[in-house]
């Protein structure tokens, strides 16, 4: 089950101002991949954003994302301050 299967949707009004926010940062994401893997870049303290960016990419080859790894801390230019870049696979549910 991924983060966005548990959100029930008693919870959404709740959760307006936090979906807005990964919103936000899922759409400065840098995603690249296939129907196999995929790559976020992403805020460095926002694994979320990447989990959720990942499910989303992998869900459209009606497969899930598995976390493989993520890169130390580094400079980013799409952020200003700092990123990762997390791999996943992109996996039969």
């Amino acid at each position: 089950m991924t983060i966005i299967d548990a959100i029930r949707p008693e919870q959404v009004p709740a959760m307006g101002l936090a979906a807005a926010l990964i919103l936000g940062f899922l759409a400065g994401c840098a995603v690249t991949g296939d129907a196999d893997e995929v790559s976020v870049e992403h805020p460095a303290h926002q694994f979320l954003v990447a989990e959720i960016a990942a499910d989303r990419h992998c869900r459209s080859f009606g497969r899930v994302a598995r976390h493989l790894q993520t890169s130390p801390a580094q400079p980013s230019e799409i952020f200003k301050l700092q990123s990762r870049v997390s791999l996943f696979a992109c996996e039969a549910p």
